[in-house]
């Protein structure tokens, strides 16, 4: 599959994005172009919109049924643990905010 690594609006040069396809890892999504975040959900700035999402599943509210799908935006987890340890998906401790920079990029989408 082609398509550059910025992210941007519009046609992706070797994707078609009305063909119905999964993509098992993100890196897969940045290496083709579709999604320029490796870690994060939200691709895009609050200046230009969301240019794409991925929806993780680490999100209960979150629901993908492929033609519709619900996505709560990002933030509001811990960041560690109860051992203390750094963690990428932490518990739920408040809601999402649109002051958050990702977040801000859907509400201009």
């Amino acid at each position: 599959m082609g398509g550059a690594k910025t992210a941007r609006f519009g046609k992706i040069p070797g994707i078609d994005l009305f063909k119905f396809t999964i993509w098992e890892k993100r890196k897969q999504c940045n290496d083709c172009g579709i999604h320029t975040k490796i870690f994060a959900g939200i691709s895009g700035s609050k200046v230009d919109g969301a240019y794409s999402i991925v929806v993780s599943g680490h999100y209960t509210d979150d629901y993908d049924h492929g033609y519709t799908l619900m996505y709560t935006g990002t933030g509001g987890r811990a960041k560690f643990n109860e051992a203390g340890k750094r963690t990428m998906f932490g518990k739920q401790i408040e809601d999402q905010t649109f002051e958050h920079p990702h977040n801000q990029a859907l509400f201009v989408s």
